[in-house]
Formats: C-alpha cells, structure tokens, sequence
C-alpha cells in the first residue's frame, strides 16, 4: 500500500484502523462493543468482509476471506465499507445488490453499516428514520433481520446505521 492509501483508510476509518493495528500486534484480539452486532449476526458457513478492514475478524471468525476469489459466499459484510462514501441510499442498495448477486448464497446475510455524515439525501424536507424505513420497504431482494441506530453513539469510523440483511 501507498502511504496515500494508508492515509485514506486511516481517515475513513478512524478507531477501526486503531483496532487493526492493535490486534495486528497482539495475540489477545481486541474489539469494540459494535464489532458484536457482526459476531452475533453472522450465521455458519463462509464469511466474505469486502473493502471494510476485515483483517480485524481474522482468528475470529472462522472461514473469513477479504477478498472475492471466485466463490459463494453465506455472509457478506461491509461495515462502513469505503465504497457507501457520499452516497445516496438507493446507490448504496443497488452496490450491495450487484454484489450479492456475484458472491452471495442464497439465504445468505448481508452485515452492513454506513455513517449518517457521508450519506446525501434531502436533509431538510425528510427525517432520516423515515428515510430509513421507505428505503428498507423498496429493497426488493432483502429481508431486514436486525436493524441498529447508533447515531452519534457508534466510535469514530464504524458507522451510524447497522443492518443485517437476508438474501432471499
């Protein structure tokens, strides 16, 4: 990696970098209260962590890939995966889509978060849980398992808006 890169994914992910790099160094692995949601949503099988440091999950969760090798996977996750940066709900949605498509198995999750301060929607005119629940009733591929608000209360570079997905 490039120290641009390095910057990059320094910034973006803020205390999930610092949790990389402490667990990088230690053989006790460490995580934050909200790494849980993705322990605990994750069901047997193969993991696929894309794009949103999935390093950290390495020793933890069994059958992790961090990188698209060709087969299906039964859980994806993509926690305030880099990609969802200046996004609307809808692109986010159809970038998931896509991507489940090629690496999903049905029946599968999808563990995903995104922070409220990168998303573009009409601030003004509609509130964000409204916006929320239109948006989750419109997927049409996707059931919501569970779904978690940590706005203003997640750490620094994991995300606002916590969903598991299933896959139909």
């Amino acid at each position: 990696m490039t120290k641009s890169q390095v910057r990059k994914l320094k910034s973006h992910y803020l205390s999930r970098w610092t949790v990389l790099r402490l667990n990088q160094k230690q053989d006790q692995k460490v995580l934050l209260i909200t790494d849980q949601f993705v322990l605990k949503n994750i069901i047997g099988g193969s993991t696929l962590c894309l794009d949103c440091l999935g390093d950290m999950y390495r020793d933890i969760i069994v059958n992790l890939s961090t990188s698209i090798d060709g087969k299906k996977y039964n859980n994806l996750v993509l926690i305030n995966n880099i990609e969802f940066k200046y996004k609307t709900l809808d692109q986010i949605a159809n970038y998931f889509d896509e991507l489940a498509s090629k690496v999903l198995l049905p029946n599968g999750r999808i563990i995903l978060s995104f922070a409220h301060r990168f998303l573009i929607y009409n601030r003004v005119d509609i509130a964000i849980d409204t916006l929320l629940d239109l948006w989750i009733q419109r997927l049409k591929n996707f059931k919501l398992h569970r779904m978690l608000n940590l706005r203003g209360k997640s750490q620094p570079g994991y995300g606002d808006y916590f969903f598991c997905l299933e896959y139909k």
